[in-house]
């Protein structure tokens, strides 16, 4: 069983009138999962969403432990963050794979794309061998030296199929012209598709000043509101060199923050397993009582319980697509950019508009 949401795109063919984005949302998940204990929903709830079935386990975990009062300890918390770090690594790698080549004319890297689909089980396997990690507040990290050794492929992989060059190389390129140096060398698809979205840049228009979730007490989108904030890699980075330029993020920025997501992700395992454990502790955000975070390659994923007498009583999952798939949210204010060109131009700028806003949701563009 698969719960995920759809998304409908009508782009209006007359330019007058606005973009309709219609999120079609999966199954109430409250009435699944009303009456059962914490343990029953940690099992089921990742089995549901056939997308970042880890960080929903993350998500339930820190948001049931919050409705009863209760904290993991450090090691457990930091071990869940490294499995949720390696889910965002591999979602990455296989977007970047399948998906920009597409958008590039290429054939999609089917080799890098199969490189990357074991690595989370297998570092699951090698840290959680029990599979109690989300279960356990006081849960043990396993073979750490099989993690260590993991890691250090996720990182081989992005280096020789992504980046073709170093990972502190690539992360050491701090400003435009930098930048723009390796998008021309054409070295990789990744290199190849930004520097043609690069030049798109001139083409395309501004849409203001991004709101970005993170600036809101929010917990989920308000209907009616006048702007729904964003939640996403270039939120999570928006303070990096390559994408801190003050100024509107074009297409080329945000494809350009999912690299940087991925560089950075990275680094952040390879801290992890050297014992530097401090830095991801302390910048967990701080929930309301029965709200659990878990922050996806996609954006921020919620999670809110509230339980009675150590039974669930009522349950909700508010995705990254809800924030960034709402009326006037990101892709909305973007895709209403989109204007001129035949029919065929328009639907390939909007699927270049949805790879870069969320890649991994179903979704269907016509023009009416």
């Amino acid at each position: 069983m698969s719960l995920e949401g759809h998304v409908d795109i009508v782009l209006p063919r007359d330019p007058d009138n606005p973009v309709q984005v219609a999120l079609k949302e999966p199954a109430n998940v409250s009435r699944l999962l009303s009456g059962r204990t914490a343990a029953e929903v940690i099992r089921i709830v990742p089995s549901l969403f056939s997308l970042c079935g880890t960080a929903h386990a993350a998500a339930a975990a820190a948001a049931l432990e919050s409705a009863a009062g209760r904290v993991a300890d450090r090691d457990t918390m930091a071990l869940r963050e490294c499995l949720v770090l390696m889910e965002r690594v591999r979602e990455h790698l296989l977007r970047i794979a399948l998906d920009w080549p597409l958008l590039a004319s290429e054939a999609p890297d089917i080799k890098t794309a199969q490189s990357a689909m074991s690595l989370l089980s297998e570092l699951r396997n090698a840290l959680d061998p029990e599979d109690v990690v989300f279960l356990d507040p006081k849960a043990k990290a396993g073979d750490r030296d099989t993690g260590r050794t993991l890691v250090a492929s996720a990182v081989a992989i992005a280096e020789s199929r992504i980046f073709q060059e170093e990972l502190s190389a690539w992360r050491n390129r701090r400003d435009q012209t930098s930048l723009g140096t390796w998008a021309a060398s054409g070295k990789t698809v990744a290199a190849r598709l930004l520097g043609a979205l690069l030049a798109f840049d001139a083409k395309w228009p501004g849409t203001g000043a991004p709101q970005f979730l993170n600036d809101f007490e929010m917990i989920e989108p308000v209907e009616k509101a006048d702007f729904v904030p964003e939640t996403s890699p270039l939120e999570r980075r928006r303070d990096h060199p390559l994408l801190a330029c003050g100024r509107e993020p074009t297409l080329a920025t945000r494809y350009l923050a999912r690299l940087v997501d991925l560089s950075e992700t990275l680094k952040e395992l390879q801290d992890l397993f050297a014992e530097n454990h401090r830095f991801l502790i302390s910048r967990r955000r701080k929930c309301p009582r029965g709200v659990g975070f878990a922050e996806t390659a996609r954006g921020r994923l919620t999670h809110v319980a509230k339980l009675r007498d150590g039974m669930v009583e009522d349950y909700r999952i508010i995705s990254p697509t809800r924030w960034n798939f709402a009326d006037r949210g990101v892709a909305s204010r973007c895709l209403g950019m989109l204007s001129g060109g035949s029919d065929e131009e328009r639907i390939e700028r909007a699927g270049l508009v949805i790879g870069a806003i969320d890649p991994c949701v179903r979704h269907t563009v016509r023009i009416h």
